[in-house]
């Protein structure tokens, strides 16, 4: 069953009868700026019908049939609904059954189908029924014809006024000439090549920045090494260069900026000390940038910025049909294909939607997270259009309307040090916990970037944070931020968790830095702000001792070996157990060393196989340590009082290694995650105690 088939299935109530009709029209009718039928349209016929949860549409999506589409037009007159039929017949699309109406004042009117599924895949699609300025239908509802190729002169002058209007609009996007980076390319003209500028002690300037994928393969970007950077001074051919830089160099100047930063062409590629002390400020070049370009269509160097739009089927003017009112001229085009069914019904999907929810070939890579999110201003040129982004808006080629940013880890996430400081303490771990979480689910080349690639961020948070940072986390409520766990796959690239570690072990093993993949957070993903309290602490941690490797140079980069923290907690010996779910998987669990019945105890190894692969064996010997348990002083079904009680248990999966350096204390690594439920068997909640009966507390290193 298709997803839109399976979204209307069962959609209609029996007995459903037309509601009345709303003397003041209804609201197709008024953004179509035509007379509201004296029978029933569409919305009104089938508006009042809803969706079933967990579904519920909102107000302004109308599940309707082909048969009440007919008879608003046959018996009401309805002119938006004739116009609806004349989209589809002008795309050449058939109306079969069921339809999902988009009424609302602040988009276009798009109407999604099953129908025609051969065109785009097995996937919704829509009709988007709009007008260009001045046209048929009110402003709400105007639109912009997307460009063939965005080189043309269209984009680009609708880029200069996008920048244009954020500087004179918006008082946090305000720019003025900062330092230039310590080296820089100049853009040269049409007339002569580009070529590398050393810039002098503390000299500013007005530069762009590119965010790109290098690519693999036999063509890597061009790069600068120690014996060519004098030759580069002189000059760099515009036509040796890839398309990539070709076209960021010619936006540049288009825009009238002289200097443009490229990393490859920028930090000298075999120079160790010049990586170190560029990524040290790689959050602040771009940070400091006049624009970021973004090749975000782009899978290599060799791609370009400046490409062909996937327009499978362009905009084309819909006729008026006989006997309606439209004063200007309305046109209809096919838009790209929902994600998913829950997309379709919660809210538009466009392409602007797709650069500002991190779904564009560039948002795959770290290195480009923080190039994204420190940015003031970014021309995104994607495979389907232009999109605009800044600290306030997202704009894009086909709409007129801006878009605010919203989302917590993007340029939206306002990660300024101003921004920040307007936020509550939970509000911005809160932050920091989803910045995480968005990050690591992207790719690296390099395992040693982990850290370095997140640093400018870091750099940000850090200035409001006002507290130490240690390995990728901050000693402010550090044992909340303890409680990730690995997911089974990059979501960006579904690309499955790898099977080990880093092959450095340079990173403490409680911090994620220390495993590959994307992690989640407990709080972030299972406490809402308001519960930050809610989680009591179980275990005291009494030191973190971590070095970075620089601190002069870059405090939130890469960091030495041998870092650790002390711990005092109670300390729980047991062994890991496998069994086979109805679903199938097969999950690990734990079995205390003493003899306590012991049940519902859920652990996530932080790689997949890890006790199997790594340890030797299913029968492995672990210890859990309880970090965090949330209380309760009642229990939550029978209401029976527990003063100590608790419902839910989070912590660590711990394995002992062999002591280091001059330490008496026990040493253990992170291995995995655990949690706790006592669940119904229990009564839903125990005491305390029984943790205190399963272990002993100790002081314990883990490295």
């Amino acid at each position: 069953m298709s997803e839109l088939s399976w979204l209307l299935s069962d959609m209609f109530l029996d007995g459903d009868e037309a509601p009345s009709v709303d003397p003041g029209g209804c609201i197709l009718c008024i953004n179509a700026d035509v007379p509201h039928p004296p029978g029933v349209c569409i919305v009104c016929h089938d508006g009042a019908k809803r969706l079933p949860a967990p579904l519920q549409a909102e107000d302004t999506r109308v599940v309707f049939t082909r048969d009440s589409l007919e008879a608003a037009i046959r018996d009401g007159g309805c002119q938006f609904c004739s116009l609806i039929t004349s989209a589809f017949s002008t795309m050449g699309w058939e109306i079969r059954q069921h339809l999902v109406l988009d009424t609302s004042v602040a988009v276009p009117v798009i109407v999604w189908t099953s129908n025609n599924m051969a065109l785009f895949g097995e996937k919704p699609v829509g009709l988007e029924i709009f007008s260009q300025k001045d046209g048929g239908l009110n402003r709400n509802q105007e639109c912009r014809a997307i460009s063939e190729d965005s080189s043309s002169t269209e984009c680009m002058a609708l880029a200069k006024q996008w920048i244009q209007d954020c500087l004179s609009d918006h008082a946090d996007c305000a720019y003025k000439p900062t330092r230039l980076p310590k080296r820089v390319l100049h853009v040269g003209t049409e007339d002569t090549d580009p070529s590398l500028y050393i810039s002098g002690q503390g000299e500013q300037g007005i530069y762009a920045t590119l965010s790109h994928c290098w690519g693999g393969g036999p063509s890597p970007p061009p790069k600068i090494f120690i014996a060519t950077e004098k030759d580069a001074t002189a000059g760099i051919p515009f036509t040796q260069l890839p398309k990539t830089f070709q076209d960021a160099i010619v936006i540049a100047r288009e825009l009238g900026l002289e200097y443009l930063w490229i990393d490859s062409l920028c930090i000298l590629q075999d120079s160790n000390e010049d990586w170190q002390e560029t990524a040290a400020v790689m959050g602040a070049i771009y940070a400091d940038s006049y624009v970021t370009i973004a090749a975000a269509g782009a899978k290599d160097c060799r791609d370009g910025c400046f490409l062909k739009h996937d327009i499978s089927f362009p905009q084309r003017e819909l006729p008026a049909p006989s006997g309606t009112d439209f004063k200007g001229t309305v046109y209809v085009r096919a838009v790209p294909p929902m994600s998913d069914a829950s997309t379709m019904v919660a809210g538009e999907e466009t392409v602007g939607d797709s650069v500002a929810d991190g779904r564009t070939v560039l948002d795959t890579r770290a290195w480009v997270f923080q190039e994204r999110t420190l940015s003031p201003r970014t021309l995104h040129y994607t495979a389907k259009e232009l999109v605009f982004e800044c600290k306030r808006h997202i704009r894009c080629e086909c709409r007129t309307r801006r878009r605010e940013v919203g989302t917590e880890w993007s340029n939206s996430a306002k990660t300024s040090p101003a921004a920040l400081a307007r936020q509550s303490r939970g509000e911005i771990l809160h932050r920091w916990m989803g910045i995480i979480e968005e990050y690591t689910s992207r790719e690296l080349t390099f395992d040693d970037d982990w850290l370095p690639a997140i640093a400018g961020t870091a750099t940000a948070v850090a200035e409001t944070m006002g507290s130490e940072y240690q390995a990728g986390l901050w000693n402010k409520d550090l044992l909340l931020q303890l409680l990730w766990y690995a997911t089974d796959k990059y979501p960006k690239s579904k690309k499955p968790l790898p099977t080990k570690h880093h092959d450095h072990d340079y990173v403490p093993s409680w911090s994620w830095a220390a495993v590959i993949g994307r992690k989640s957070f407990v709080w972030k993903q299972e406490y809402s702000l308001s519960e930050l309290d809610r989680l009591t602490p179980k275990a005291e941690i009494l030191e973190v001792n971590v070095e970075p490797r620089n601190k002069a140079l870059n405090p939130y980069g890469a960091v030495k070996s041998g870092g650790y923290m002390r711990v005092k907690g109670l300390l729980c010996s047991g062994n890991v157990e496998y069994w086979t779910g109805d679903d199938g998987v097969e999950y690990v669990n734990w079995k205390p060393s003493v003899d306590i019945e012991l049940s519902s105890v859920t652990i996530q190894p932080d790689v997949l196989d890890i006790f199997k692969q790594e340890m030797g064996g299913a029968d492995v010997v672990v210890y859990l340590l309880p970090l965090c348990a949330q209380l309760e002083d009642k229990n939550p079904v029978f209401g029976t009082i527990h003063p100590t009680g608790f419902t839910r248990t989070h912590g660590l999966v711990l394995a002992k290694v062999a002591a280091s350096g001059n330490t008496r204390a026990e040493s253990y690594r992170r291995v995995g995650y655990f949690e706790f439920e006592p669940g119904n068997m229990y009564g839903w909640v125990l005491e305390w105690a029984m943790w205190e009966d399963l272990g002993t507390e100790k002081e314990i290193r883990i490295v």
